[in-house]
């Protein structure tokens, strides 16, 4: 562990934190705004959504964002290890682990992109929502390349 290791782990940790944000606030942040909306003054004729409806429409904003929030994420946790691995540019097998980790992201972004919002709400394995596990893979891939960041900035 270097003196550069916070800095270093700081991109991995940030992704992450967004990650889990998305989890934990991000229902009740949608569902808030689509109630606000509902307040808003409208034509007679109009009619408020209702809870369901609300649900609904929650849950196909916040799968929607999750296609984003991976894209992100992937992109900067990716940059951020390829910058820190060529920096230490005494492990010669780097390129080649990186060529890796670019495949099994843009697989994991194969995965998520092209699906319709409704899939990232059904269950998947173990009856957890299939967008928790796009999450934790994701996650997963942000600290396993913290790992290999780490790696190559200490070999350096």
């Amino acid at each position: 562990m270097t003196a550069d290791t916070p800095i270093l782990l700081l991109p991995y940790a940030v992704a992450v934190l967004v990650k889990l944000a998305s989890i934990v606030l991000e229902r009740r942040i949608v569902l808030g705004t689509l109630e606000d909306l509902d307040s808003l003054p409208k034509p007679a004729s109009a009619v408020g959504l209702d809870a369901d409806q609300r649900n609904v429409i929650a849950a196909r904003i916040i799968n929607s964002n999750l296609k984003t929030t991976i894209l992100i994420t992937f992109v900067t946790s990716f940059v951020s290890a390829v910058v820190a691995v060529f920096e230490a540019r005494g492990l010669p097998w780097a390129p080649w682990i990186l060529l890796l980790f670019l495949v099994a992201g843009c697989v994991m972004l194969v995965w998520v992109l092209p699906r319709k919002a409704y899939y990232f709400s059904e269950k998947g394995w173990f009856g957890l929502e299939r967008s928790s596990w796009a999450l934790f893979l994701s996650c997963m891939y942000d600290v396993a390349l913290a790992a290999l960041a780490c790696y190559g900035a200490s070999a350096y």
